[in-house]
C-alpha cells in the first residue's frame, strides 16, 4: 500500500488486528488454542462499525450478548450471515493461528524438564509455557511480511483483542517477549496491545464470530465430523491476509529455538 500524502507529508496508514481467542485452558489431546479475527485499515474498521451497528439495532435489537449467544446457538442464522456479508462487503481480511494441544505438549512441554536441568532460566520457560507467545509469533510476523514488501515503512500495525480474555497477563506477556525475541518487527507495530470489550469495539464481535466457529470446525474434524453451518461456509469465504496456520511440531521447536539453545547451554567435550 502506498503512502498518503497532504501538503507534502506523508500520513501513516494504521493497519489493525483484532483477534479473540477461543479454546485456551483446555487440556485434552484433541483440544487447541485458537486466536483469530481480523485485518485491515482503519478506514475499513470504520465502515464495519457502522454497518455492524445498523445490523445490531434492526427489530428485535442485539446487545454484544445476545449476539454471542446467537451465535452459538442458532445453526444456519440468516441473521448471523447478514454479519458475515458486512465484513465481506468492508473487504477486511480473516487471520487465524491454531495450536494444537497435542502438537504443544510434544514440541514444547515435554522439552522443558531437559531445559531446565540444562540451565535455562525460570523466566525463559515462563515464555514457552505461553502459547499467546506463539501465537503472536505466528499472526504477527505473517502479517508484518508481506507488508514489509508492499506497504510504506512508515504503515503500522495496532492489534487490538478482547479484554475478558481471562489471561490478560499472560498476552501482554506474550506480546512483549515477541518483541524482545523480534526486535525488528517493534518499530511496525503501534504501542502494546489495546484491550477493550466488545460492546465498545465492534469488530471484537466479528472477532468472536470467526474464533468460535474456527474452534468448533477443528474440534468436529478431530471427531471424524464436519462442522455443518451456513454462517461457516460464508465466513469462509472472505479472503484470507495472508493465511490461516495450524501449528504443528516442528513449527514450535523452530519458533522456541530449542536447538540453538541446546547448542549453547548443553556441556562442552
Amino acid at each position: 500500500m502506498a503512502p498518503t500524502r497532504r501538503d507534502g507529508r506523508i500520513l501513516v496508514i494504521l493497519h489493525q488486528l483484532v483477534v479473540d481467542e477461543s479454546g485456551y485452558g483446555q487440556t485434552g489431546p484433541r483440544d487447541c488454542f485458537i486466536f483469530a479475527g481480523f485485518f485491515g485499515t482503519v478506514r475499513k474498521w470504520e465502515n464495519h462499525a457502522h454497518k455492524w451497528f445498523d445490523l445490531l439495532n434492526q427489530a428485535p435489537a442485539l446487545s454484544a450478548k445476545s449476539f454471542k449467544r446467537l451465535l452459538r446457538k442458532e445453526r444456519n442464522s440468516e441473521r448471523v450471515l447478514g454479519f458475515v456479508g458486512a465484513l465481506k462487503e468492508c473487504e477486511l481480511f480473516r487471520i487465524s493461528v491454531c495450536i494444537p494441544r497435542k502438537a504443544y505438549e510434544n514440541a514444547i512441554l515435554a522439552e522443558i524438564p531437559k531445559f531446565r536441568k540444562l540451565g535455562l532460566s525460570e523466566d525463559a520457560i515462563w515464555i514457552v509455557r505461553n502459547e499467546y507467545y506463539f501465537a503472536f509469533f505466528c499472526i504477527i510476523d505473517s502479517i508484518l511480511i508481506p507488508m514489509e514488501l508492499a506497504a510504506d515503512k512508515s504503515d503500522k500495525l495496532q492489534v487490538i483483542y478482547d479484554e475478558n480474555i481471562h489471561e490478560r497477563g499472560k498476552l501482554k506477556s506474550g506480546y512483549r517477549e515477541f518483541l524482545v525475541s523480534m526486535p525488528e518487527d517493534a518499530a511496525r507495530l503501534k504501542g502494546e496491545p489495546i484491550g477493550d470489550t466488545d460492546d465498545d469495539v465492534l469488530g471484537l464481535q466479528s472477532a468472536d464470530l470467526y474464533a468460535w466457529h474456527l474452534h468448533r470446525d477443528l474440534v468436529e474434524k478431530e471427531h471424524g465430523r464436519e462442522h455443518r453451518d451456513s454462517v461457516w461456509e460464508a465466513l469462509k469465504t472472505i479472503k484470507e491476509y495472508p493465511g490461516s496456520f495450524v501449528l504443528t511440531e516442528s513449527d514450535l521447536r523452530k519458533m522456541a529455538r530449542w536447538d540453538a539453545l541446546e547448542h549453547i547451554l548443553a556441556p562442552k567435550r
